[in-house]
């Protein structure tokens, strides 16, 4: 494999001298620019044409925690077992979230207002969240590159990623609470505490943040794993308190929701479960094995690549490639949507700061358009997503490979020195 590497390097690397004296990095970066500039554009676009619609997702979430905020149980209301607030409207059967959502969720979806202003405020915290994310993703990629050029492309990241669309129009959390991860991806060396609060919110989505716990831990990052933790907890004391439930009851409640078949038909239940779509068989395994097969890899994913990680100082301090690896997995560790998968931002803001830092100019070109291709083209409908994850983890591998150096040989090594600018 390593002989078949080199003689690729080494036939890229002799084929194009004309490239190396007419092209530079700028006028390449300043091309993807466009291409950014365009993809964004396009997305807004489709942004504006679906923000008639009902906004669907964000009105449930909006009414859980209004029933929350007046004491009722919302899962009490979905199965008819209390009459329904004509002020708030009925929920519908598949309905319920987290118990920790249904108070903490109040900071997204505003609970305690009418729902006329609380719809207004929420369409706004989208473009609102995305500008926020992608001014620190500017700052943050442009002082760890010295190039403001690739800082700027790393903040067009974010609008690009195509199910920003879908998940605007059904108001679902999965774009908001992707940036407010990648926020807590970017703050977590200088601003602990305040990453915690951010993971704590995004928790709001456990099957979105949950795995990022587990790579904090690696990194024994334990003031943010203890504010996020207190906020979870203490939001979650908070809604079953107002409710006069059980925590437990309404932590076993969310699940027996989940596992229906009757109200989640669409969703990929992990790897595993997808896998048993793709090949016909869906439906052979019960829901719970394929969510704690899929949790299993999606962990061992996760130790295994971190643990490489650690071993390597480059990486170890790379955060944002750190913090990949857990955005990578969780498209596949537990249940998933495509509005979730906004959260692969993270990756490819990672993967343009390793290709702003390779001494290789022009295999870095290569890289970046390939990666820029699967990225414009990635796959929103449920069928394609089993291609989508091996995709991202091949990415991320081959990222991974790249920047650590070590499959590599000297003489490659050397070659690429000798390219550099």
């Amino acid at each position: 494999m390593r002989g078949i590497l080199e003689h690729c390097f080494i036939a890229f690397n002799k084929g194009s001298a004309v490239l190396r004296k007419h092209i530079t990095r700028d006028i390449i970066v300043r091309a993807f620019m466009v291409c950014f500039v365009a993809v964004a554009l396009w997305n807004v676009f489709r942004c504006i044409q679906v923000s008639g619609g009902d906004f669907r997702d964000f009105r449930w979430r909006w009414q859980e925690c209004a029933y929350t905020l007046r004491g009722i149980n919302p899962m009490d209301v979905v199965k008819g077992v209390v009459p329904v607030n004509d002020a708030i409207g009925a929920l519908p059967p598949n309905a319920g979230t987290v118990p920790w959502g249904y108070a903490l969720g109040n900071v997204l979806t505003f609970g305690f207002l009418p729902y006329s202003y609380a719809k207004i405020i929420g369409m706004l915290t989208f473009p609102l969240l995305c500008l926020i994310a992608g001014f620190y993703t500017f700052k943050y990629v442009s002082r760890s590159t010295g190039n403001r050029l690739f800082g700027v492309l790393a903040a067009l990241l974010i609008p690009c990623v195509p199910t920003w669309v879908g998940s605007f129009g059904l108001g679902n959390g999965g774009a908001t609470l992707s940036c407010l991860l990648l926020l807590m991806v970017l703050f977590v060396d200088q601003k602990p505490y305040l990453a915690g609060v951010l993971l704590g919110v995004a928790t709001i989505k456990p099957q979105l943040a949950g795995i990022f716990y587990l790579s904090l831990l690696m990194q024994k990052r334990v003031k943010t794993l203890i504010t996020a933790s207190s906020l979870v907890a203490v939001s979650w004391l908070v809604a079953a308190l107002l409710t006069d439930s059980s925590p437990l009851a309404m932590l076993l409640e969310t699940n027996a929701q989940g596992m229906n078949p009757e109200t989640y038909r669409n969703t990929n239940f992990g790897i595993v479960g997808l896998f048993m779509g793709y090949i016909g068989k869906a439906g052979c395994l019960p829901r719970h094995y394929a969510l704690a097969l899929s949790a299993l890899f999606g962990v061992a994913f996760v130790i295994t690549l971190s643990v490489l990680a650690l071993k390597n100082p480059a990486l170890r301090n790379n955060t944002l490639f750190f913090y990949a690896i857990p955005a990578v997995a969780s498209t596949f560790w537990f249940y998933k949507q495509p509005h979730d998968f906004c959260i692969i931002f993270i990756l490819a803001i990672a993967f343009l700061q390793t290709v702003a830092t390779l001494k290789c100019t022009r295999f870095s070109i290569v890289l970046f358009a390939a990666f820029f291709g699967l990225y414009a083209r990635q796959a929103t409908y449920h069928r394609y997503f089993l291609l989508t994850y091996f995709f991202w983890m091949a990415w991320l591998l081959l990222l991974y490979s790249l920047y650590a150096q070590y499959p590599l040989s000297r003489r490659i090594q050397k070659l690429m020195v000798k390219d550099a600018p």
